[in-house]
């Protein structure tokens, strides 16, 4: 696994868990399917994809 198929997967994950995650905690009635899109491709997909690059680099420095 390399590092950018790290954060792909990671960025991948996020966004569509934090969709749902967004959608079923929200109390906007109004758009809660624009908040709930927004919040996951600006916030919670970048933040898991860090996350997963950081938790992937001890598996990618142990193969070189």
């Amino acid at each position: 696994m390399t590092g950018l198929m790290a954060l792909i997967v990671g960025y991948l994950v996020g966004a569509v868990g934090g969709y749902f995650l967004v959608l079923a905690t929200t109390s906007n009635t109004h758009d809660a399917q624009v908040e709930a899109a927004t919040s996951a491709a600006f916030s919670i997909g970048p933040a898991v994809a860090v996350f997963a690059l950081i938790s992937a680099l001890p598996l990618l420095r142990r193969r070189h």
